[in-house]
Formats: structure tokens, sequence, C-alpha cells
């Protein structure tokens, strides 16, 4: 429970010195050095890079009013990300990542999907299956398969909110509020898996550095 008086709870108590204390300074500088407490750090900045942890701490999003047009622009920027990502797999196809990346990045990106399908059916819309490549495929097909039916998902919901845009009360504020959760989630999950995609490849690209 923090101190209301303001004192170090980890910093033990000593009294105040007296007379006699003060007067043996030399038997007394070395212990006097050791019980004194840790000091109170100075206040840190926020780093300016992004890590994944980052990304997954609950008010790292800033979500703005549940609005149609505030949607389409979430759509945008999730866009971003996806397109960010295809890049950069498309730029290392022969990209070396650990099972246990692979692993979290395919679940980041079936978790992102799964928000997106969710969001288009509570719109009235509905895409077929995409057809996502085998596990025998190699990880940068698989991310690649899933991050085109990601895209598609935001073109067929940015399309439905385009119209329903123009329509005055075709949705309700409840209604909004949770298409905007959904869309917030896939964000997450894809800002997510950029931020992973981004290390995996510095961290390969090092490795090979290191081999030639």
């Amino acid at each position: 429970m923090p101190d209301p008086e303001g004192l170090n709870p980890i910093e033990p108590y000593r009294a105040p010195e007296t007379e006699s204390a003060t007067a043996r300074p030399d038997q007394t500088k070395f212990q006097n050095l050791m019980e004194e407490g840790p000091s109170t750090p100075p206040a840190t900045t926020t780093p300016s890079g992004v890590t994944p942890m980052d990304v997954i701490t609950p008010g790292n999003i800033q979500t703005p009013k549940a609005t149609v047009n505030a949607l389409i622009s979430q759509t945008d920027t999730t866009q971003g990300h996806i397109h960010t990502m295809q890049k950069t797999l498309t730029a290392n196809p022969n990209l070396k990542v650990r099972r246990s990346d692979q692993n979290l990045l395919q679940n980041k990106l079936e978790n992102a999907n799964d928000y997106l399908k969710a969001a288009n059916k509570r719109m009235g819309v509905e895409l077929p299956e995409a057809s996502i490549p085998s596990s025998q495929a190699g990880p940068v097909t698989r991310f690649l398969a899933f991050l085109t039916d990601g895209q598609n998902q935001l073109i067929a919901a940015k399309d439905r909110l385009q119209i329903l845009s123009t329509k005055t009360g075709e949705i309700n504020p409840g209604e909004l509020l949770i298409l905007q959760v959904q869309l917030s989630q896939a964000q997450q999950e894809l800002e997510y898996s950029s931020t992973l995609l981004g290390k995996v490849v510095d961290i390969s690209n090092k490795f090979m550095q290191l081999q030639i």
C-alpha cells in the first residue's frame, strides 16, 4: 500500500542521527550507505518504438466515436497494415520463420479475419470461405493467403459502410458500437502481426549476414 507520507517502503527506518553518531563518521559511513534505500528513479519517457506487447496492452488503440464515417476510416487504417505486411512478405519470399513465430503469427491473422467476418455478417455481408493453403505450404505462402482473405473482408466491409453512410438511421448506435469493437479487435491483431513480422524479418536478415 502506498505510504501517505511519501516515504520509500523499501528503505528501512533510521532514527535521526545524534551528536555521538555524527562524531564518528568514519565508523558509520559504510553502514549508512548500505542501509540507504534506492533513490526514486527518474521519470521515463515512452519509447518511440512499438513492441508486440505495446500493441496488445488495453488502451493502446484510440477508438473514435462510433460513426459510420469513423468505421470507414478505421478500415482504411487496417488495410494499411495488411498492405505493409504483403509488401514485406513479397520482398522476402524465402523468409525463415521459427515454428513458434509461425504459429503465433498465423493465429493472429486468423483471429483478425474472424473478427472481420463477424463484422461483415452483422452488416449482412457474407463472403465465401477463403482458400487457405495447407500446412505443408511455406509460411510466406500461408501468411499471404490469410492477408488476402483479410483484405477482401475489409473491402467488403468498407463498401457496405459507404452504402450505409448514405442511409440515415440504417444502423442504430448500439450496432455501430459493436461493429467498432469488432473492427478494433481485427486492427489490434493486425498491428501486432505487423510488428512481429518486422522483427522476424530483422532477425532473419541478421542471421543471413552472419552466414555471409
